[in-house]
């Protein structure tokens, strides 16, 4: 038997339609239920969801560690004057034992120190420090342009 539009049929059961605040209420599908049934259940049994959580951020960093690549911590930024003091500060050996300290000096007034006027200036800094008390050495290098210059005083 045909039903009628006012009616609605689920499993062969006839209903009239249910209306909410803003229209017609739809049943509930079946994929409704996947998500909907468990809701109350684990809401009841928090340390359960915080145990599945914890399995899948298990799961995910051995699966990660195992199918993954090596992770990449480089931290260059080439042609920066704060990467040509680092790569001063490695070629200047930077693992030498006994206090160093380091200064990163560049000229004030001349472009690079390959001219005189900053060369002598840059020699007058060296002398000061050597003459400072317990200074065993001092040690210069400079970036590839000559735009900076690194102390290593021991």
């Amino acid at each position: 038997m045909p039903v009628p539009a006012d009616v609605v049929s689920i499993d062969g059961v006839s209903r009239p339609p249910r209306h909410g605040p803003i229209g017609p209420v739809r049943e509930r599908e079946s994929s409704d239920l996947v998500l909907v049934s468990p809701g109350p259940h684990l809401g009841r049994r928090p340390w359960v969801v915080i145990g599945l959580w914890a399995l899948v951020a298990i799961v995910v960093i051995v699966s990660s560690g195992v199918f993954g690549r090596d992770m990449e911590d480089s931290f260059t930024a080439p042609g920066v004057d704060s990467q040509i003091a680092v790569d001063l500060l490695s070629s200047a050996g930077s693992d030498r034992a006994g206090v160093t300290a380091r200064i990163v000096a560049t000229p004030s007034t001349a472009v690079t120190f390959a001219e005189p006027a900053a060369g002598a200036d840059l020699a007058k800094v060296r002398a000061a420090i050597r003459s400072l008390p317990r200074v065993v050495a001092v040690d210069e290098s400079f970036s590839p342009d000559d735009r900076v210059a690194l102390l290593s005083v021991q």
